[in-house]
């Protein structure tokens, strides 16, 4: 909440809607509060009299144009485009501005700059006053802003206007001023007391902690004896493939020794009965060797 100070020009604004058109002039300090709007948009002071600033500023500019339209060296002054008289076409521009009661129109801005500065951009009568047309057709109004005027600094409002802290849910009220106090107070007796306890707990559990500590050190010792078991049981051992080929090499060399003790073997003692294809073979071999013995005997 934030009550602000009074506007800048409103006195002046409103002496000035108070006097005769004949006798209302456009002063440096009205002008400011159009290039407030022109600059920003917005607009603070009331909207009535706003209105009537900008109804005189435009039927001053539009006759500013109108001099300048009849000033002709050569021959008749030009009609306008629209076909109506100057008489006319200000009626239908000012009841046009006149017809915003409730706001000023959305086009606010870019309408205080055409009057502020209007021969910047256009350069005739005819221009000027469509211009005007267009920025006036629309429907759609803007209230008075409530923020800070530029250039105004805002005033806090005071802290009695301000609105009391609402405690949060499930809090108490009633609570002390000084709970540390109440805390330090109470501290010596929660020590002593947690002094006694910790006196009659370490007189029970002398016999105890004894048998604590053996079985702490049985159970290293388990632990110890367990490391070294699994110590001898996870030796790398050689893969199967070269444990395959260790086996096979001792299995030939058993073999081959085996085989240079054996004694020989007399062919002529054994009594294996020769088959029948080593029997077939000599007695081919006998049948073919007659014919040679024969021979050499004649």
């Amino acid at each position: 909440m934030e009550v602000f100070r009074d506007l800048p020009s409103s006195a002046e604004l409103s002496a000035f809607c108070k006097r005769d058109e004949s006798k209302r002039e456009f002063t440096d300090e009205l002008r400011g509060i159009l290039e407030v709007s022109a600059m920003t948009g917005l607009y603070w002071h009331r909207w009535d009299e706003l209105r009537a600033l900008l109804l005189f500023r435009l039927k001053q500019v539009l006759q500013d144009f109108y001099k300048s339209h009849m000033d002709v060296a050569v021959g008749p002054p030009r009609p306008l485009v629209t076909g109506e008289s100057y008489q006319e076409l200000e009626g239908r521009l000012s009841s046009g501005l006149e017809s915003f009661t409730d706001g000023a129109p959305f086009t606010l801005q870019r309408f205080c700059e055409v009057l502020l500065n209007p021969r910047d951009r256009y350069p005739n009568l005819d221009k000027v006053a469509l211009a005007f047309e267009k920025l006036l057709l629309v429907t759609s109004t803007i209230p008075p802003s409530p923020g800070p005027y530029p250039g105004v600094p805002s005033v806090p409002a005071p802290e009695s206007a301000l609105p009391a802290p609402v405690p949060a849910e499930g809090t108490d009220q009633n609570l002390p001023a000084s709970p540390k106090a109440e805390n330090a107070d109470s501290t010596p007796d929660i020590m002593s007391e947690s002094v006694d306890v910790a006196v009659h707990t370490d007189n029970n559990i002398e016999e105890p902690t004894v048998s604590v500590a053996a079985d702490e050190e049985m159970a290293d010792v388990e632990g110890t004896e367990s490391k070294e078991q699994t110590m001898e049981v996870d030796v790398p051992r050689p893969s199967e493939a070269t444990a395959a080929g260790v086996v096979l090499k001792e299995y030939t060399e058993e073999v081959s020794a085996s085989e240079q003790e054996q004694p020989p073997v007399d062919k002529a003692n054994t009594s294996a009965a020769p088959t029948a294809s080593e029997t077939s073979v000599p007695m081919e071999d006998e049948n073919e060797s007659k014919p040679d013995v024969m021979a050499s005997s004649t």
